[in-house]
């Protein structure tokens, strides 16, 4: 991925894969209101998994590309909030586990003791984590390290984890899924599709209103 360093390079890199995004899942959502008889259940279990697929996709896209943008504005460790503290140790405490070398583990201790008033890089690569299988409680793990509301997706529990992913992960290990109606599918897509775009508008939002930072260091 490419280095963000603006605004409007992060707004414009969202945007774009977004609309792609959206294409595709309206290309298969006029093919499952299309489609009769078994060719409309095959259909709209395809259009399960990939609406799926686009969710997790979209949210790990977007998701990274702030945390890019937040690693190319150069924040010192000490200003940035803790929800993105916590991925900077987390990939400095995953290399200490399986390391002999006391070396490494005094340079970690000296960065506690010491938090540096110099740029320190994010993980940009592996900040963002959806373990294939974005649920609701992961959902909530990503909100945190951006740093926006979490409160409008709590009430959407039911649509991520019951009625998206379960669905999907029986059709993905069985091929099929005797509860799924294909005639709900399309209030399915609108109500992702109702989700993924409050994820766009809060991700740019945190990066606009600086939410990688601690409230204290704002200036907006």
């Amino acid at each position: 991925m490419k280095k963000i360093r603006s605004l409007t390079q992060l707004n414009d890199l969202i945007d774009s894969d977004l609309a792609t995004r959206k294409r595709i899942l309206t290309d298969i959502k006029l093919a499952v209101d299309g489609a009769k008889g078994s060719s409309r259940r095959a259909i709209s279990l395809s259009a399960l998994c990939l609406l799926y697929g686009h969710w997790e996709g979209f949210v790990k896209f977007a998701g990274t590309c702030y945390v890019n943008y937040v690693h190319h504005q150069g924040i010192p460790l000490k200003r940035l909030n803790d929800g993105l503290t916590c991925v900077y140790l987390r990939s400095h405490i995953r290399g200490l586990r399986d390391s002999k070398k006391i070396s490494l583990h005094r340079d970690f201790v000296l960065l506690m003791r010491n938090i540096s008033n110099d740029p320190l890089p994010l993980p940009t690569k592996a900040a963002i984590e959806t373990y294939d299988n974005l649920n609701s409680e992961v959902l909530a793990e990503i909100i945190h390290i951006i740093g926006c509301d979490h409160h409008w997706y709590e009430g959407k529990k039911i649509q991520i984890d019951e009625k998206l992913l379960r669905h999907r992960n029986s059709v993905a290990h069985n091929g099929e899924d005797p509860e799924f109606d294909e005639n709900d599918y399309s209030s399915l897509h609108s109500e992702i599709i109702e989700i993924i775009d409050q994820f766009r508008d809060d991700v740019e939002n945190a990066a606009a209103i600086k939410a990688f930072e601690l409230q204290h260091y704002h200036t907006v």
